[in-house]
């Protein structure tokens, strides 16, 4: 039983932090493909040449949806860098906080408390940074290539 918990969380954890960046340097069509496979409920609302905007459905592993919205930047027809707007809830907070200790990302900038949570604004990963921001009752994240 303890085996397969175990495998369950370590499973999660690594979902998390393939997730948190998997959309820079993909193109436009390589992210709808991937959004439509997750089985999310997935709506584009807008493309251009240079940006694009999905809303979406996410759940979590105790089944809670949540409505997410991104924000894609496109050079050169590969995302440079995102947004990913979420609502204010404990659980991105702490799916962040894993996710900058093991990655062992440097963080800077001002706390933010996000339901509870303190977070940096700023943090810097292998190849990208994120910025944090709390915008019209949302958790903003952006992604930038480095």
């Amino acid at each position: 039983m303890w085996n397969k918990l175990s495998i369950l969380c370590v499973g999660l954890c690594c979902f998390q932090l393939g997730y948190s960046q998997e959309w820079l340097g993909q193109s436009k069509e390589q992210i709808r493909l991937k959004i439509e496979s997750k089985g999310t409920e997935a709506v584009i609302v807008s493309v251009s040449d240079t940006v694009f905007k999905i809303n979406c459905s996410e759940e979590d592993e105790r089944c809670r949806k949540f409505n997410v919205s991104y924000l894609f930047r496109i050079k050169e027809e590969i995302c440079i860098s995102y947004r990913r707007i979420l609502p204010i809830h404990s659980y991105w907070a702490i799916t962040l906080r894993e996710l900058i200790l093991q990655q062992d990302a440097n963080g800077s900038g001002n706390e933010l408390d996000i339901d509870g949570e303190t977070l940096l604004t700023d943090y810097v990963f292998d190849g990208y940074s994120l910025h944090l921001s709390l915008e019209n009752n949302q958790l903003v994240l952006s992604f930038t290539s480095q």
